[in-house]
């Protein structure tokens, strides 16, 4: 997934996202779900590509209250968002944030907007206030005048069934992990049947949550041990590169199973 480059005071309010994105491709309940959570991380105190989840700003948005994430849609008796609606959230834009370093606003359905409101959209891209930034949610991004795109960062989303795939194989792993013994060698199967993309996608999220769990075992919480868990960390760093390296995927989910069976026994010693 592509990021914004972190490397002015600017870039850094808010978050490492782009000004503008375009979140487009997959299914209505995973771009909004996408866009959320980068709007959630784009509040968040931490500000980075992903919400820690412990700050007030993330407690705000976990419950869908915090007044810097901002939503605008097509009203339910039109097929466009107008352009009226552009020009209010266009002045809404340059005022402060109410609690956050930036606001966060999603556009969902921006392929719905009509030329003149994706023109009015051209206008603020063109000129973004520092403080604001902007997530458009669109099906089919090429419905987006190349001029809009041109000053976004587009960023596809993969299908929610994909994701929960995904969500269920980390889980997995973790369980796996916690366990030891036969339920990780068990796991070894499981990850023999990915794909290149599924196993990509499972040592992302597999390495987010174990960083996760090292924040709550660093502060006394879990049952696994920080030293096990960024001992596991390395192993699926390793993994990754001999999977870059056109290693097999039979053979890098051996090694994956095999170091964290014995290091899971380590860490129950």
């Amino acid at each position: 997934m592509e990021r914004y480059d972190k490397s002015t005071d600017t870039e850094r309010r808010g978050g490492g996202y782009s000004h503008a994105s375009i979140v487009w491709g997959g299914d209505e309940d995973a771009r909004n779900d996408f866009a959320y959570r980068m709007a959630r991380a784009i509040v968040c105190g931490a500000a980075g590509t992903e919400p820690c989840g412990h700050c007030a700003h993330c407690d705000k948005s976990s419950r869908h209250s915090h007044p810097d994430i901002i939503l605008i849609d097509r009203p339910e008796d039109a097929r466009n968002i107008q352009v009226d609606q552009i020009r209010a959230l266009k002045e809404d834009a340059i005022v402060m944030p109410n609690e956050a370093s930036a606001k966060a606003y999603i556009i969902r359905h921006a392929d719905a907007m009509n030329v003149q409101a994706q023109n009015a959209v051209l206008k603020l891209l063109e000129e973004p206030p520092e403080s604001a930034k902007f997530i458009l949610v669109a099906e089919n991004h090429t419905a987006l005048l190349p001029t809009v795109r041109s000053r976004c960062v587009e960023l596809p989303c993969e299908r929610a069934d994909t994701a929960r795939e995904t969500d269920k194989t980390v889980a997995a792993f973790y369980e796996a992990l916690a366990e030891g013994g036969l339920k990780m060698s068990a796991f070894c199967f499981v990850l023999e049947k990915l794909d290149k993309g599924g196993f990509i996608d499972f040592i992302g999220g597999a390495c987010a949550l174990l960083e996760e769990k090292l924040r709550e075992a660093v502060r006394g919480g879990g049952s696994l041990t920080p030293e096990y868990l960024m001992r596991a960390v390395g192993v699926l760093n390793r993994a990754k590169e001999y999977f870059d390296g056109n290693v097999g995927l039979v053979h890098i989910a051996g090694l994956i199973c095999a170091e964290l069976t014995v290091r899971n026994e380590e860490n129950n010693d």
